[in-house]
């Protein structure tokens, strides 16, 4: 990518469209790769100007463009410019193609966003036609003063100021038929919080506590902004009293290991279920993946009930779903009773190998130079394995800690002693 002039056409190696359709490039590690080359087109540029209805210029609008992909069917964002002090703008390093361009007050929030040309949606945009080297002109607009809505988040049981509470504004996408995201705001020390930069139209505005305490809930007090009350934004007019009064939520909390009960397994979907009296069934709450790191997780947002916990671990497929507390079918599982404002702590998970177990095996001792080697391995993923190393053949003694086992080769550095060292990699106890 040229990021200085943008008189180059960006592209991904090899030739390829975008990121996503690029060729990977593996690097062992300490090697070099040669060879990786590109030749850049000339790029495209689109010139226009931003104007206040009142025809003065805006300085600091962000004009973004964006490029049809067909064969996923979408439009990508492809480059990004703001106005200078006269209003005028330049956006360079365009491949050919067909491109819709946006703007936006993202500084100040005073002025109403839109798409070339003076259309609330992207795909109602009117296409611009670039090619290669080639120069628009004239992708101009005016923008109107934007609207805003303000209000107050407090606690329902004592009426207190909530802090960090995110607010996000949906306006109706015709096009789709969906509610898309328009803006958002958090919570001030008050409770307060205010979205700007809306354009004319009817909204819902959801209130989300990102920590989980509180349960989500939509203007005016329902569930979600699909049942939520709309909210009428006029030109350049400031809508107040959007306010919602959140109740604390029930937390559960734990962590999922492999067959050894220590190794951290990320990424495993941890879903919540939840009995329904009127349904007299179970039905779907809510649910959160493991972090990778640790192997925890915590959900939250959850309303007074009775609970059961189902853990699937969805990425490799090594491991059976469970259900807590370590059974292998939703029937057995054990209820968890969640109360408002508590969390629980210590829901955990071993999960089994859904196939026996791989047993470590050296596949490779690469020279490095001098005394060292490269000790290249394969295992069971997820497993705790120990490194053990002898003078003998007999005597094995661990060299430094247990470690997890990675999908594929592991690469583990040694050092030689002696005319002769023997390596092991085992099962950790």
């Amino acid at each position: 990518r040229d990021n200085i002039n943008s008189n180059y056409a960006p592209e991904t190696y090899d030739d390829a469209a975008n990121f996503y359709y690029g060729l990977d490039v593996i690097i062992p590690e300490a090697t070099e790769i040669m060879g990786i080359n590109a030749s850049l087109a000339l790029a495209g540029k689109i010139y226009g100007n931003v104007k206040n209805m009142g025809n003065l210029p805006l300085e600091g609008i962000t004009v973004q463009a964006y490029r049809w992909i067909a064969a996923e069917s979408y439009w990508e964002y492809a480059n990004a410019n703001q106005t200078d002090s006269l209003g005028n703008y330049r956006i360079g390093g365009l491949k050919a193609g067909t491109y819709r361009i946006g703007f936006t007050d993202y500084e100040e929030g005073a002025y109403s966003p839109e798409y070339y040309d003076d259309v609330a949606e992207l795909n109602d945009g009117q296409d611009i036609i670039i090619t290669e080297g080639g120069e628009v002109f004239d992708i101009d607009a005016i923008l109107g003063a934007a609207g805003k809505i303000t209000g107050a988040v407090t606690d329902v049981s004592d009426s207190s100021p909530i802090y960090g509470i995110y607010v996000a504004a949906y306006g109706w996408n015709s096009s789709d038929s969906y509610w898309e995201y328009k803006g958002y705001d958090h919570t001030n020390s008050q409770g307060e919080y205010a979205i700007a930069g809306l354009r004319e139209g009817l909204y819902r505005v959801e209130f989300v506590d990102n920590n989980g305490a509180y349960i989500r809930a939509a203007f005016d007090n329902a569930s979600d902004i699909y049942s939520g009350a709309d909210v009428e934004v006029s030109l350049g007019a400031t809508v107040t009293g959007i306010d919602a009064a959140l109740a604390k939520a029930g937390r559960i909390s734990g962590v999922v290991t492999g067959p050894d009960g220590v190794s951290p397994l990320g990424n495993v979907s941890v879903s919540a279920y939840r009995w329904d009296e009127n349904s007299s069934s179970w039905v779907y709450a809510t649910g959160i993946t493991t972090y990778p790191s640790d192997g925890s997780y915590q959900i939250g947002e959850l309303v007074e009930g009775t609970y059961r916990l189902e853990f699937y671990e969805y990425e490799t497929g090594l491991y059976l779903t469970e259900y807590y507390n370590n059974v292998p079918d939703f029937e057995s599982a054990e209820d968890i009773e969640v109360l408002a404002g508590f969390l629980l702590t210590g829901y955990n998970a071993s999960l089994s190998l859904s196939a026996p177990a791989l047993p470590p095996e050296i596949i490779a001792i690469i020279p490095m130079g001098g005394n060292s080697f490269e000790l290249q391995f394969t295992g069971q993923p997820g497993m705790s394995y120990q490194l053990q190393k002898s003078l003998t053949l007999s005597g094995f003694e661990d060299l430094g800690d247990p470690f997890v086992c990675q999908p594929g080769i592991n690469i583990l550095p040694v050092e030689q002693e002696g005319s002769k060292t023997f390596w092991l990699v085992k099962t950790a106890p």
